[in-house]
């Protein structure tokens, strides 16, 4: 048994690339480390990651293999990419600039960006996991498709994301009405990266509806039919008792109830922000009635003509009852 372990190592080995592929890839030569079922591929400067990164599987990988009834019987490749130029041109290119790691399930391999260029609050081990999802589920299924919906919702779960606010996320979702219908989540990766984060936020949260519901049991029936190429309405009457179609809308239902008016918790958020429109608002307005007040300054007053009626009348003569005021020049009168 150890030494056909260790020819299949070698084996995977050679014929996995240890370079970014591509006209324009980078030429980076990988060192490997061998960790029974884990294959590691790595530079120098990240080589104490390397040695942990099978104590990060290890943890959670026999949970992973009860939950979705598979085991792990071959080897796995974890590449840690020592750049951004090797991450975008191994084994696959035209990656949305939004993704964090990729897994290639045909080649049980997963690419990862290592941590000494990759963004500081992404967290390694947990996408790590996330990652090793998706090549568990793409064996429980002998390779069949699953909708993405369920591949990301599953790899989401065991992940176990953390300071993700997704509840918030759907309910400005569904107060906007731009909800993602499930089926169009398939096309993820040509999202823009806000629309994107709701696909993910959707796939996790019907997901975990799903098991809340009808557990590992409804989840092993869902499996199954996947792995058999049934259709998913059929799949899921055997599931849940009714079409795809309609768990969508009882999860949508769900999701309103409980999470509609969630968004008002960042209320306090909404009335700053009114409060600063309402103040450039008031600002834009005075302003422009102060601009328009200096113009009619500005502009010369002309006189008006004089109308014949409104003429001032000559004075007639005086009379004993008019009052007037006489200059008395005898000083005897």
């Amino acid at each position: 048994m150890g030494v056909m372990m260790l020819f299949l190592l070698r084996l995977v080995v050679f014929f996995l690339p240890a370079q970014a592929s591509g006209d324009d890839g980078p030429s980076l030569s990988l060192q490997s480390c061998f960790q029974p079922p884990w294959i590691i591929q790595f530079q120098p400067q990240d080589s104490a990651l390397a040695r942990d990164i099978p104590r990060l599987l290890d943890a959670k990988l026999p949970d992973i293999q009860r939950d979705l009834a598979v085991q792990a019987d071959g080897l796995y490749a974890i590449v840690v990419a020592p750049s951004r130029e090797y991450y975008n041109h191994y084994l696959i290119s035209g990656l949305p600039k939004w993704s964090g790691a990729y897994a290639v399930p045909a080649m049980r391999t997963l690419v990862m960006k290592s941590p000494r260029w990759d963004r500081p609050e992404n967290d390694f081990g947990k996408t790590l996991i996330h990652e090793l999802v998706h090549l568990l589920l793409h064996e429980r299924l002998k390779g069949q498709p699953a909708p993405r919906w369920l591949d990301e919702g599953l790899a989401l779960f065991y992940e176990e994301p953390r300071d993700w606010d997704y509840p918030l996320a759907l309910s400005k979702a569904l107060f906007t009405r731009s909800l993602i219908p499930l089926d169009q989540i398939d096309a993820v990766l040509s999202f823009h990266p806000s629309q994107a984060a709701l696909a993910y936020q959707e796939s996790y949260s019907v997901v975990t509806y799903f098991l809340s519901l009808y557990d590992l049991d409804g989840l092993q029936v869902l499996l199954d039919g996947l792995q058999h190429r049934e259709p998913l309405e059929a799949i899921f009457v055997q599931a849940t008792g009714s079409p795809f179609f309609a768990f969508e809308l009882e999860w949508q239902q769900y999701i309103q109830d409980r999470y509609s008016y969630h968004w008002l918790s960042e209320w306090d958020t909404f009335l700053w922000i009114f409060i600063l429109l309402l103040a450039a608002a008031a600002f834009l307005w005075i302003r422009r009635r102060n601009r328009r007040t200096v113009q009619a300054w500005g502009e010369p007053q002309e006189a008006a003509p004089l109308d014949e009626d409104a003429r001032p009348e000559e004075p007639g003569p005086l009379s004993a009852t008019d009052e007037t005021f006489i200059e008395n020049n005898d000083p005897d009168a």
